[in-house]
């Protein structure tokens, strides 16, 4: 029964421990894919009859 516990008690320590490890390595920054001229370009508002409520929300 003791050897039990003890790798019980190991398991529920890693199990504790790594979690903390991970959220506190420091984070990598984010690769830019693409340049400006390669991403999409924001839509303007549509003209004409729109789905009520989309686009009147949708600028806050």
């Amino acid at each position: 029964m003791g050897r039990t516990s003890r790798l019980l008690g190991l398991g529920l320590a890693a199990a504790l421990v790594v979690p903390m490890l991970v959220a506190a390595a420091p984070p990598k920054p984010a690769e830019r894919t693409g340049t400006a001229a390669e991403t999409c370009a924001v839509k303007s508002k549509p003209t004409g009859k729109v789905l009520q409520g989309y686009w009147e929300n949708w600028d806050g």
